[in-house]
């Protein structure tokens, strides 16, 4: 069943639950009830299924959420130090990350930043 924009509404409860409404082509209406505890848990696997359809050559480019950041700075925290990120509506928020993924984060950072100031010309 392949379902349009029409097929399906959600809901959320005020415990957390989310209700997802699809409807099949015959136009009968089923409910699917997530409960709180696993919606965490199903957005995540939906949007690694999004990813592994783009990782396989699939064409599909979801929409995805997106965090304004506020304010980075770094925190030290017993022997170490992290990367402590202000994030708008939910506050400070510690980077958990392995220095490889640090280094991949900053070249990736680094690369987003040249794209954004445009064609360098030479005189």
């Amino acid at each position: 069943m392949k379902l349009t924009a029409e097929d399906f509404e959600y809901s959320a409860g005020l415990n957390g639950d989310l209700t997802l409404k699809l409807r099949d082509p015959t136009g009968q209406q089923h409910e699917v009830v997530i409960p709180a505890q696993l919606v965490e848990q199903a957005i995540h696997q939906f949007q690694e299924a999004q990813f592994v359809v783009l990782e396989t050559g699939g064409t599909f480019y979801p929409a995805l959420p997106e965090m304004i950041f506020d304010r980075v700075q770094l925190g030290h925290r017993d022997a170490g130090s992290q990367l402590l990120i202000s994030v708008e509506r939910i506050g400070w928020t510690a980077v958990k990350a392995s220095d490889e993924i640090l280094r991949q984060m900053r070249a990736e950072i680094d690369r987003l930043l040249a794209s954004r100031a445009g064609p360098r010309r030479t005189n």
